[in-house]
């Protein structure tokens, strides 16, 4: 069901989280909304193709899924990035990415949702497919900020 055909009768039950402050990519605070948390948790749930929610779920536990490393190499001209998993990622693990940077850059907070992280083999995860487009075509001396994050039930974890 799309969020424009919900009725504003559709959102009274959806209480604030109990940590309601946000920081959007501005750097703005402000108090995250009964119909705020019901628009985010529904977007979240209709990007991964799952049914929207009427009720507000409860905000979960994720599950642990730190990378530990980011292997690239370069095999006769082909580049390929695995990244190593500590455990087996599920479904709602999600992989993120920056687009390439220069290298002088230190961190990156400007990261964009590349896809669900393919199973791994003997512990590394092949995220070159996810990484495909002019975007992601880094040149010599730059840089790609990669990164992990879990969505359980519209609800998704800090990077």
């Amino acid at each position: 069901m799309a969020l424009a055909s919900r009725k504003p009768s559709g959102r009274p039950g959806w209480p604030p989280p109990k940590k309601p402050s946000i920081t959007p990519a501005w750097g703005q605070n402000g108090n995250l909304s009964g119909f705020l948390l019901f628009a985010k948790i529904n977007c979240t749930l209709a990007q991964f193709g799952q049914d929207q929610s009427v009720s507000p779920p409860a905000q979960p536990q994720f599950p642990d899924l730190a990378p530990q490393n980011l292997v690239i190499a370069n095999t006769a001209g082909v580049i390929t990035l695995k990244l190593h998993l500590p455990g087996r990622p599920r479904p709602e693990h999600l992989i993120r990415g920056s687009a390439p940077v220069s290298q002088g850059r230190e961190t990156c907070n400007d990261f964009r949702i590349l896809g669900t992280c393919p199973t791994p083999a003997a512990g590394s995860a092949d995220i070159t497919s996810l990484l495909h487009g002019p975007l992601w075509r880094a040149a010599r001396g730059q840089e790609v900020y990669v990164g992990s994050t879990s969505f359980v039930d519209g609800w998704e974890s800090c990077p």
